[in-house]
């Protein structure tokens, strides 16, 4: 006995092949891909870098400052033909020094000088006369030998003040003028010793180097001025031509105590703390406002330089290379062929989503999506992971694995690698640039990078930024005294 199966409407059965159908036959339903196929993943940004320092270096040769020193103190005094009086004891005098000897111990300078002197002294018996006079190593005519010897010995402290200032303070060192017990003028009527009353006008005529010295440092080494000239200046783009521009981005100045370095100057470092990066296209617009040169505040100077070095590949640029690439071109895979009308590159999330529309054997949109990473080894910016997405993959199982495994995928991974290494070049060549050039009166960097690194990838609304790092070291100098 036959059993009668159910007919299936015709309606029905047409319905079920029609996809199958207008996959084999190339009919004119085309699948389409909502935009739900692409997960939109995570967006944060690379890290910003460490804090970059910009070292200031001041540094006065030893050998500058001596000559400086020798020309400020005063070399000889003469006092012969007039007596000065302290108390009832008269007194007149003649001295010279020999050139200073300057020694730099840590923040200090210190001066010692050998003294010739020479010391006529006597009792005030009345307004008129003083008497008996005593001489020692005196001589009427000129200042010449005999004479007695003596030793200055001063001492001068150096630092930088809040305010941008390198301040001195010069005192005697013990009692600033000594002298050998066989050096002493000494009266034997009144067996009083008169070489005291000299010692006082030496020291007094010496402690006039540190008014002076102070004088000729703020002359001379304008620091302040210079400094908040560079810090007015950093808050402005720097233009490192080819559309490249450095902005600083200062946020804070610190100090670390003067000091002596191996080759026996005298010498301190001014921190500059900022955030440099550099901005690709039109000069960017400084949106905050100007900030004024802050205090100095004590610390350590670390020899350190972090540039936020971006490098940009642009999805212009990836379009029309895959446009050039694909668009027309007639691909075969498993003996199967299809033709790519139209295949386009754009962001989404923290990934790359391609968009490629075929006729062929199959007619529809291929999506694709994979994640920039950037091989710092070859420097280009690939996708290994660039993949179908599961709704296009759904899709592709429908008509075979032809196109899911064949050579159109491979092909795309192989040309959606970006050549960044000239780019890279450039930048660190101009970086390099803006790191060796006067940058305001008086005032010139100079620095190097030592390494490029890499920090991260992020996609942006028309391109995917490559973020490294530039690590190396910068100084500014000023013209010193």
């Amino acid at each position: 006995m036959r059993i009668a199966r159910p007919a299936v409407p015709a309606a029905l059965l047409l319905l079920l092949l029609l996809p199958l159908f207008a996959a084999a036959c190339g009919g004119r339903s085309a699948p389409s891909l909502a935009a739900t196929d692409v997960v939109v993943v995570d967006t944060a940004a690379p890290p910003e870098p460490e804090l970059s320092t910009f070292a200031l270096t001041l540094r006065i040769p030893r050998a500058r400052l001596a000559r400086v020193l020798d020309s400020l103190a005063p070399r000889a005094q003469e006092a012969k033909r007039t007596w000065s009086y302290s108390e009832n004891v008269g007194f007149r005098y003649a001295w010279a020094r020999s050139p200073l000897d300057v020694s730099f111990r840590g923040d200090t300078i210190h001066l010692a000088t050998g003294v010739q002197y020479q010391l006529q002294a006597c009792l005030r018996v009345t307004d008129a006369r003083c008497w008996p006079r005593v001489g020692c190593g005196w001589s009427d005519s000129s200042f010449r030998p005999p004479a007695l010897d003596g030793r200055i010995a001063l001492y001068t402290r150096v630092h930088l003040s809040p305010s941008w200032r390198l301040e001195t303070e010069t005192r005697a060192a013990g009692p600033g003028f000594t002298y050998d017990e066989t050096d002493r003028c000494r009266m034997s009527v009144a067996r009083y010793d008169a070489t005291p009353l000299l010692a006082r006008r030496i020291r007094t005529a010496m402690d006039s180097i540190g008014m002076r010295f102070d004088a000729w440092v703020l002359q001379q080494v304008p620091l302040r001025a210079r400094a908040a000239a560079l810090w007015t200046q950093a808050q402005q783009p720097i233009d490192l031509g080819s559309g490249a521009w450095l902005v600083v981005a200062p946020v804070a100045a610190y100090a670390e105590p003067v000091g002596t370095d191996a080759d026996g100057a005298l010498r301190t470092s001014v921190a500059i703390q900022a955030r440099p990066y550099v901005v690709v296209g039109p000069r960017p617009t400084v949106t905050a406002a100007p900030t004024v040169l802050p205090p100095l505040r004590p610390r350590d100077v670390p020899d350190s330089l972090h540039v936020a070095l971006p490098v940009h590949a642009d999805f212009a640029a990836l379009n029309a290379l895959l446009q050039e690439s694909f668009v027309g071109d007639t691909v075969e895979s498993d003996g199967r062929k299809y033709v790519v009308h139209a295949i386009e590159a754009a962001p989404a999330g923290r990934r790359v989503q391609l968009t490629a529309d075929v006729d062929g054997f199959f007619r529809g949109r291929l999506v694709l999506v994979g994640t920039p990473v950037f091989d710092p080894a070859t420097n280009r910016l690939v996708m290994p992971d660039l993949d179908y997405t599961l709704s296009t993959k759904n899709l592709l199982a429908k008509v075979g694995d032809a196109l899911r495994h064949g050579t159109f995928r491979r092909r795309l991974q192989e040309t959606t690698a970006w050549e960044l290494g000239p780019q890279i070049d450039t930048a660190r060549t101009q970086l390099t640039a803006a790191l060796n050039r006067p940058v305001a009166p008086g005032v010139r960097v100079r620095g190097g990078i030592a390494q490029l690194r890499f920090t991260g990838v992020a996609v942006e609304a028309d391109r995917v930024r490559v973020q490294l790092v530039a690590d190396g070291a910068a100084t500014v100098e000023l013209d010193g005294p």
